[in-house]
């Protein structure tokens, strides 16, 4: 075969460029793909990660949940009763509570919860001289406002307003009540518009507010509910608790 047998034509010489130039065009569109899928597999590898801290930051927050417990000095709630104690298992006692989360995370701006604390007596009898305890875990921060009136306010209240108007209230069972609070976080409260809670009745701690300020560093605090009266001295505990992690 002679040289001139595989010279080409200039149609053939034509074919051949356009072809290296197709073949030079997918190669660079299937190097693209490669970086495009490089690229999203970074980033479903940077959403795992983020996705396993935050799973182990929770369960960081249900640990120091099961394991903090009110700091306290005079008296100590008990934990939930027993199965095997029908008196006790007859009181339900729960929070039904709201947050409000701020708009901007600033040292000024505050987290608010607003509630009611709940207690049921599914007795037969009454459950007199009923006392709850609300308890933070952070003495420092455990400011707890609503129907609630110091003796001295009480007594001016009775001499200049209606009876209508004081219903629902409640006052501190120590005399010396905001101290206490401010040394162990406990509210120890009883009402001041009864002194029983009926059979099959409902009493309620009723639009109670909690104003948390945010912290720079990341703090978990929680408000536990206790109930107390004649035949239940040792308490009964809430079926739930008020939980956050700030900030």
């Amino acid at each position: 075969m002679s040289r001139q047998d595989v010279k080409r034509t200039p149609d053939q010489l034509i074919q051949v460029k356009q072809k290296l130039l197709y073949y030079q065009s997918e190669f660079k569109r299937i190097n693209r793909v490669n970086e495009q899928q490089a690229e999203k597999l970074v980033e479903q590898k940077q959403t795992i990660a983020s996705l396993l801290e935050k799973v182990q930051q929770l369960q960081e927050v249900n640990e120091a949940a099961s394991t903090n417990e009110p700091s306290l000095t005079d008296h100590k709630p008990s934990p939930p009763a027993q199965l095997d104690a029908p008196e006790q298992t007859a009181i339900d006692a729960f929070f039904n509570y709201t947050m409000i989360l701020p708009n901007m995370k600033s040292v000024d701006e505050q987290v608010i919860i607003k509630g009611n604390f709940l207690i049921h007596n599914r007795r037969q009898e009454p459950l007199k001289s009923p006392v709850i305890c609300l308890a933070f875990n952070k003495p420092g921060i455990a400011s707890l406002s609503g129907k609630l009136v110091l003796s001295s306010q009480r007594q001016l209240d009775e001499v200049i307003i209606d009876d209508e108007r004081l219903e629902e209230q409640w006052g501190y069972a120590q005399k010396d009540g905001y101290k206490h609070v401010r040394r162990t976080g406990e509210h120890w409260l009883k009402p001041l518009h009864t002194n029983e809670i009926g059979a099959n009745d409902t009493l309620s701690f009723s639009q109670f507010e909690v104003a948390i300020p945010l912290e720079k560093e990341a703090t978990l605090v929680t408000l536990d509910g206790f109930v107390y009266g004649e035949g239940l001295e040792e308490g009964m505990a809430a079926k739930n608790k008020v939980m956050i992690q700030v900030p």
